[in-house]
């Protein structure tokens, strides 16, 4: 999908980067060191980059996934058809989407515009109309852009997008207005009571995506805790980007680049949206209508053992390729590859077996699965 400069007739190139280099730990035991989250299939067939690539296609004009050297065999027997890069080391999302930029800037020119996503995410339809408005909105405002989602719950697991009071807007694809507004701030992952502040006082989430034009973020980079990394792209020896790359400090783009501006914007959307950080999303996501078709199952055993397809939470929700046989058991999430499993008179639990591994945790504690991690880690057992 090609933007149009209203301000001339040129058409702009709109590059999809997919960062696929991250592991998603809390999704343990089912994500591994050696199995990151966005090549597992807990939707059916299709892996969540798969899904993420598939998504791009109809809203780019081409694709690149940035990825790290361990995971590019596997990104390309999963998608054989896009191009593929690889970063030295993983430093976060801020030195990956410097490094990608500079790619797309060698290979598409500075008029392109570069639209950074999640390669682990699981969005709605509006993801369509969202991307090509935050497209329209980097190329005619030369501003660095974020997708804000309206909250439908007080997350403490997302971090939030304060946005200014003013309204704007331009003409987009088809002379449809696009509205966005300018960022006063980014607000990190809160307590409970932070987040109903936020989402009275109309912050969005963050869901991660971002769209800009090299040149723009460029500029903001030369002044920034990416400057090194930038000057060493630039200088184009390999060694010494892959030095600096080492020696730079993991920081999200938001805070090395977009905190660094002025010249910010957020489009809003009421899009369905979830990053599935953990297991628990899998009891918002099993009463979601645009999931319905998906190997999400919701069910509950009477007394007989008779099984019934529900929406409800209170009831047990089956991820993945698993058998379940459950007395007196409700409100669990349960998730195998090719498992069976058995629970009697337990409540409120996930329950994850995969392969060699099990995970047994209360749903309250589902993001305490990091902790266990770095243990795992510590212990070179993850």
């Amino acid at each position: 999908m090609a933007v149009s400069d209203s301000t001339s007739s040129t058409v702009v190139d709109v590059v999809g980067v997919v960062l696929a280099g991250g592991i998603g730990s809390r999704l343990y035991p089912a994500s591994r060191g050696h199995r990151p989250k966005q090549f597992l299939s807990l939707f059916g067939d299709r892996s969540f980059l798969t899904r993420t690539v598939d998504r791009l296609r109809g809203v780019t004009d081409t694709i690149l996934i940035l990825t790290r050297d361990a995971f590019a065999e596997t990104v390309r027997e999963q998608v054989s058809d896009v191009t593929v890069i690889t970063e030295p080391v993983g430093r976060d999302t801020g030195p990956a989407a410097l490094y990608a930029t500079h790619y797309v800037e060698e290979t598409y020119g500075d008029d392109a515009v570069v639209l950074l996503a999640p390669s682990d995410h699981v969005v709605g339809a509006a993801f369509d109309t969202a991307v090509r408005r935050m497209s329209a909105v980097a190329m005619n405002t030369n501003r660095l852009v974020t997708l804000g989602v309206a909250p439908t719950r007080p997350e403490t697991g997302y971090g939030y997008i304060e946005p200014a009071a003013t309204i704007n807007s331009i003409n987009g694809l088809n002379d449809d207005a696009v509205s966005w507004k300018s960022i006063q701030s980014f607000h990190e992952k809160p307590e409970i009571e932070t987040a109903k502040k936020y989402i009275e006082a109309g912050h969005y989430w963050n869901a991660g995506i971002f769209a800009w034009r090299p040149a723009v973020f460029n500029t903001v980079a030369a002044d920034s805790p990416l400057a090194p990394l930038q000057t060493a792209l630039q200088n184009n020896t390999s060694e010494s980007v892959a030095d600096v790359f080492a020696a730079s400090d993991s920081q999200s783009v938001d805070r090395a680049i977009f905190e660094q501006s002025e010249a910010t914007a957020v489009i809003p959307t009421d899009m369905m949206w979830d990053d599935i950080g953990t297991w628990d999303a899998f009891d918002r996501l099993a009463t979601q209508d645009e999931l319905i078709t998906e190997n999400i199952n919701t069910q509950t055993a009477s007394a007989e053992d008779e099984h019934s397809d529900t929406t409800t939470r209170e009831e047990t929700v089956t991820v993945g390729d698993v058998e379940v046989e459950m007395i007196d058991s409700t409100d669990n999430i349960i998730v195998g590859n090719g498992s069976h499993i058995s629970t009697v008179g337990v409540s409120g639990l996930i329950i994850v077996t995969w392969n060699d591994r099990t995970l047994v945790v209360n749903k309250d504690d589902a993001q305490s699965v990091r902790e266990l991690v770095s243990r795992l880690r510590e212990s070179g057992l993850f």
